[in-house]
């Protein structure tokens, strides 16, 4: 695994949703940054599942 090239992305759905305890995950004695998007085989995921960053880039490549 590559640490440089890694990003941590935390996902929910809740409505109400809870404190995420502070911390980061490391490798390598190396920070994984945490993303609020992440890009995965041209797919763009959201912490929140919603599509609007995806919807966002391809409307961004049609014109």
């Amino acid at each position: 695994m590559n640490s440089k090239n890694s990003q941590h992305l935390r996902i929910s759905t809740k409505k109400n949703k809870t404190a995420i305890p502070a911390g980061n995950y490391t490798f390598d004695a190396e920070v994984i940054p945490t993303k609020a998007e992440a890009e995965c085989l041209g797919v763009t995921f959201s912490s929140g599942l919603d599509w609007t960053g995806q919807v966002d880039k391809v409307v961004a490549n049609i014109f």
